[in-house]
């Protein structure tokens, strides 16, 4: 346990550095999320304190329970001694007959319920995702939703753009065929920070990727950081 808290006290203080120095850098630059990383550093610094603390109370060993064990040892062999003598003294004790075993009821199984088949869209293209959740409705509404989990250590803008620029492979896919509509979501932790709707039929590959796939798309939510970084980097 000593060990255990030792490495997060120290993985704590590379992340208190990592992200107060982050956080100063961006404040200096006039990048939003400077008191994001602020928030970031305390929280490491409240993490490596408390892994202190369990590491220094978990080093101080035990002085007596060498003594404790001998003594545990001495007592549970005299304690047979006593119990034999009081067995031998206790007369034999009828023992109960059995009962008969009553036939068992015959079991009925339960039916289990039939299991959903998972996608079998390939959501290979999103390579920097942690995790791709895939719900196809094309035999109900002709619409297909991937929400893409992209990482926190990534800015919202960058993760958005990682995933509108491998979108543009995901639509040329012979597995989204008779979807009229694909929803893209992007979520960093439990926040949605980009959405977009993808018309298929206006879809129309060509050399500027991001743009092609944006042509054919309606906004459905995009978070403030998100926006300003398609302004600064001129791709939405």
């Amino acid at each position: 346990m000593d060990n255990i808290a030792l490495l997060i006290a120290l993985a704590s203080l590379l992340a208190l550095l990592f992200f107060l120095i982050r956080g100063v850098v961006w404040k200096t630059k006039g990048r939003e999320g400077a008191k994001h990383q602020f928030k970031r550093s305390l929280i490491s610094f409240v993490v490596m304190i408390v892994a202190m603390i369990i590491f220094g109370a978990t080093t101080e060993p035990p002085k007596e329970t060498a003594k404790e064990s001998k003594q545990e040892q001495q007592t549970e062999e005299q304690k047979p001694e006593k119990t034999t003598n009081k067995q031998e003294a206790k007369p034999a004790v009828a023992q109960p007959k059995e009962k008969k075993e009553e036939p068992k009821k015959a079991e009925v199984k339960k039916e289990e319920p039939a299991k959903k088949e998972e996608s079998k869209i390939d959501n290979s293209v999103f390579k920097y995702a942690e995790k791709v959740d895939i719900t196809d409705a094309r035999d109900i509404t002709k619409h297909i939703d991937v929400v893409v989990h992209m990482s926190k250590e990534l800015t919202p803008g960058l993760a958005t753009r990682h995933v509108f620029a491998q979108t543009y492979d995901f639509l040329q896919q012979d597995d989204i065929k008779g979807a009229d509509t694909i929803t893209i979501g992007v979520i960093q932790g439990e926040i949605r920070v980009a959405q977009i709707t993808v018309d298929v039929k206006k879809f129309q590959p060509g050399e500027q990727v991001i743009d092609s796939v944006l042509k054919a798309s309606t906004i459905d939510k995009m978070s403030p950081e998100v926006k300003e970084f398609g302004k600064t980097t001129g791709l939405w």
